[in-house]
This record gives structure tokens, sequence and C-alpha cells, in this order.
């Protein structure tokens, strides 16, 4: 699930879409096409579709990394 350099390999994560954006529970961790969340993976901002304001994606990103 990761390439050479440590990162993660996004082709073998069957991330969950709506409308182009990516599903999210509520601190912000990508949901799977099962439903599952994916460990260590977060989307914040105008790509998951719950607020599309810089100082939101920036307020997301600060809540989450206290999470």
């Amino acid at each position: 699930m990761y390439d050479s350099n440590g990162m993660m390999d996004f082709i073998w994560i069957n991330v969950e879409t709506q409308r182009s954006f990516v599903l999210v529970d509520e601190h912000m961790r990508v949901i799977d096409a099962i439903g599952n969340t994916v460990p260590h993976l977060y989307c914040i901002g105008d790509a998951n579709g719950k607020l599309m304001l810089a100082h939101a994606a920036s307020s997301q990103g600060i809540s989450d990394s206290e999470f």
C-alpha cells in the first residue's frame, strides 16, 4: 500500500466520492467505498464539500490535528 518513498499509494485505496467530493466522517477522516474510514487519511477544505471557504479548511485541519 506504500510506494518506494514510503508514501501511500492511492491506487489501492477505493475512496468514495459523491458529486465529486471525497466523503468524510465528522473528524474529516476519508471514507472508502464500503463505508470504512481509511487509517491516517484526512480530507479538509474544498475537496470534502463541507464548507467551501479557505478559513474553514484551516479550522478543519487544526481541529483534526488535535483529534
